[in-house]
């Protein structure tokens, strides 16, 4: 199984991941998880990727979750992974990445509670 590494940066409240040489799930979608730290599933998130150099860099395909948790982003006609994926919710930011056993990208956020 390849390794696979992660970024982070928070830039004005939008979480942001790097996915760095990811060898992910073949077909013309990837699907992106999004859920709470009590792994309940988050609609209404809206995820954005940047793509890959093969596909030319640039903005990619953007979805949002469905009442699943899930964003279904469509793959370049290369298959290039997505190189970034930005997930914005207002009022959560990014906990933690990982790789589901069926090849989906699973993003945990938390709510933010003011001060």
């Amino acid at each position: 199984m390849k390794r696979h590494e992660f970024y982070f940066a928070r830039t004005a409240g939008v979480c942001i991941v790097l996915l760095a040489m990811s060898c992910l799930a073949a077909g013309c979608h990837q699907i992106v998880h999004i859920e709470d730290t009590q792994g309940q599933a988050i609609a209404g998130a809206q995820v954005t990727t940047q793509m890959a150099e093969g596909s030319g860099s640039g903005p990619g395909p953007s979805a949002t979750t469905n009442r699943f948790g899930d964003a279904m982003l469509k793959r370049t006609s290369y298959n290039d992974p997505p190189l970034w994926i930005i997930v914005h919710k207002p009022g959560y930011r990014r906990r933690g990445v990982a790789y589901s056993p069926d090849n989906k990208i699973v993003i945990q956020i938390q709510r933010i509670i003011p001060k």
